[in-house]
């Protein structure tokens, strides 16, 4: 069996099949563009290990909304291993840790995860790449760097068992846009500069990608033909879409989601009267990776199954700054990392029902 060729279904038409090689090549084309190697984790093996256990974690989300009890390790269970491997097996973590009088099996409460030292970026660059990626054995081991948008770069590392649950957590992100299930036999569009991690799943869940906006007759003719059911793009392509008066629904689109780029819920609902359907954005980062979701109500919940966030350092609004534990990252762990980026935590339920909102 071999992966299912997504990127050959340019339909011969030429702007088309450029950007899409380039995506599927990810060649660096923007100084500010987030680099990530395909052939390394679009494997059979990882695309395998999503479709086995896919079913379940969407159930498992799909009643986590609905505020139902999900089976699985408490958070402060899941913290609590985390910081003990962290320690264990990375010598950043550990020397830092020590400093703080902590020891493996400290973590008790949420107040003692929480006493832990606020990790910067400025620290994970201060120290070399081996110092700050887990020891613990053996494995496949894949970089990428974040866009530099602070004013500095920093090197990342991630083993196979992120790419598969992201890809979990990005397939439940557009079924909330869509308000239903994603079609496993339609296609998905991404006009991005960093495609996703997985192409489809064994052929399903397929992904179109290209790395810039096509001309406009280009893009036209292709979604004519493959007539997909989300559009995955940044904020700054739907600004010129809906400049150029361009219908997204007549080619079968269903819901948009955004990322990357910042964008005002205000221009948001807009483009959703523009284009006649859902714009929902996703906050993540290279870092933290998927942290929260837009809902309906225009209000971000934060994805507990990936990632467990604080805010700090509130001011007299309630505005602080966010720190993300990535829940997935073992290889390079990120522990209560300054994401450099400002949020309220609300306190009361949100009008969708969902269990967390941020």
């Amino acid at each position: 069996m071999t992966i299912y060729d997504t990127q050959a279904h340019h339909a011969d038409i030429e702007a088309i099949r450029y950007l899409s090689k380039v995506a599927s090549t990810n060649q660096r084309t923007d100084a500010k563009q987030v680099f990530y190697s395909r052939q390394a984790y679009d494997t059979l093996q990882n695309q395998q290990h999503v479709q086995q256990l896919l079913d379940n974690r969407l159930q498992a989300y799909r009643a986590a909304s609905r505020g139902e009890s999900v089976a699985g390790p408490s958070m402060l269970a899941q913290l609590s291993a985390l910081v003990d491997h962290a320690f264990q097996t990375t010598l950043f973590y550990r020397n830092v840790y020590t400093a703080a009088g902590f020891q493996p099996g400290d973590i008790r409460t949420l107040a003692d995860f929480q006493a832990l030292p606020v990790i910067t970026k400025q620290d994970l660059r201060n120290c070399p790449d081996q110092e700050r990626i887990s020891q613990s054995g053996a494995q496949r081991s894949y970089t990428s760097r974040t866009s530099g948008s602070s004013g500095a770069a920093l090197g990342m590392a991630y083993c196979d068992r992120q790419y598969v649950e992201s890809m979990t957590h990005y397939l439940w992100q557009l079924e909330q846009a869509l308000g239903k299930p994603v079609d496993p036999q339609r296609w998905i569009y991404n006009i991005h500069h960093a495609r996703w991690w997985l192409s489809s799943v064994q052929g399903q869940y397929r992904t179109f990608a290209v790395n810039d906006l096509p001309p406009l007759d280009a893009l036209a003719a292709h979604l004519r033909v493959l007539r997909p059911q989300v559009l995955v793009t940044l904020p700054s392509y739907l600004a010129t879409l809906a400049a150029n008066g361009f219908d997204l629904k007549q080619y079968g689109i269903e819901a948009i989601t955004t990322n990357s780029e910042q964008s005002s819920p205000q221009e948001r609902r807009q483009y959703e009267a523009l284009f006649g359907m859902p714009v929902r954005d996703e906050y993540s980062s290279v870092e933290l990776e998927q942290i929260a979701f837009e809902c309906p109500q225009g209000r971000h919940h934060v994805l507990e199954g990936s990632v467990y966030v604080e805010i700090l350092d509130l001011d007299l609004d309630g505005v602080g700054t966010v720190v993300g534990t990535n829940l997935q990252a073992r290889h390079m762990p990120m522990i209560r990392y300054n994401q450099g980026d400002l949020a309220v935590l609300a306190q009361d339920p949100c009008g969708c029902a969902a269990h967390t909102a941020a």
